[in-house]
């Protein structure tokens, strides 16, 4: 299906899920919420910075957060980079900040009972999980959790198409079904939507609800499924098979019927006959 520039396509499951889930995901009962980090590792490192908006209210709270080791955003990793060299987030800019015991009651009463939505929530809510845990603190209950990256990363399109702005989006029948996960500031950026302060929690936040308004607008109804159909040639193949089967007419109840023997006939017993009687009277008068 040919396609004009600026124009991804999609698979249909994919578009089905992303009509599917995202009003809830854009409802009163949704929270997004984004951290920053000193590090990766959800068992060693703290939340530096907090984030969350309603996305149906634009209500929110966002906060910089006084971790235990503040030098930890400074810690070079194997490849030489440290927490800072992306988020941007110095120990100074930390000076005067509330710890995370101060501030986590603000934070429980924004996030208890809503829905969740992250662009990385396999990160991100279990970094939140294992803090709450390690300060002693009771994890926040949610109604259920949403990723937005998960969802929405197919509308970078197929390859081939995942440069250049995106204009629209194509619902095809021949689309792949499988996705690369995409960052939020590169899906962001292609849609035109202001990545200056990336990594910034708010400003991710601020990203991902935008990326999700640009997707409810794009994608609302289902086309028709496409008629036209290419069959692979092992569908061809058993295509083939099937009507080569089909050729042959089914045994109706006469052809079932057992034939009869055929029968042998008399002249056996005539031949038999003839001779018994030319020797019988030889046998007799010698």
């Amino acid at each position: 299906m040919a396609t004009t520039k600026g124009t991804v396509e999609i698979s249909r499951s994919n578009a089905k899920r992303i009509i599917n889930l995202l009003p809830m995901m854009l409802s009163h009962q949704a929270v997004v919420f984004d951290i920053e980090t000193t590090g990766l590792n959800a068992r060693w490192h703290e939340i530096v910075s907090f984030a969350a908006k309603s996305p149906y209210t634009q209500q929110g709270v966002q906060t910089l957060i006084m971790p235990k080791r503040p030098q930890d955003l400074l810690k070079k990793d194997s490849s030489g980079t440290c927490a800072y060299d992306i988020n941007g987030i110095h120990p100074d800019d930390l000076v005067g900040s509330p710890t995370f015991e101060e501030v986590y009651p603000q934070i429980r009463e924004f996030l208890e009972g809503k829905h969740w939505v992250c662009w990385n929530e396999q990160f991100d809510v279990n970094f939140f999980d294992v803090l709450c845990d390690k300060r002693g603190f009771e994890r926040i209950s949610r109604t259920g959790v949403s990723c937005a990256m998960k969802l929405l990363s197919p509308l970078a399109g197929q390859r081939g198409q995942r440069r250049g702005k995106i204009v629209s989006v194509q619902v095809s029948d021949n689309a792949d079904d499988r996705v690369r996960w995409q960052k939020l500031s590169s899906l962001a950026k292609r849609m035109g939507i202001d990545t200056k302060q990336a990594h910034n929690a708010a400003a991710d936040v601020d990203m991902t609800i935008q990326i999700m308004q640009w997707a409810s607008d794009n994608i609302r109804t289902l086309p028709p499924p496409s008629t036209s159909f290419t069959p692979s040639r092992k569908t061809s193949t058993s295509v083939r098979r099937n009507v080569k089967r089909a050729s042959i007419p089914p045994l109706s109840e006469a052809d079932t019927t057992p034939v009869p023997r055929k029968s042998r006939g008399c002249f056996p017993w005539m031949l038999f006959a003839a001779i018994a009687t030319a020797v019988m009277p030889l046998a007799i008068f010698g």
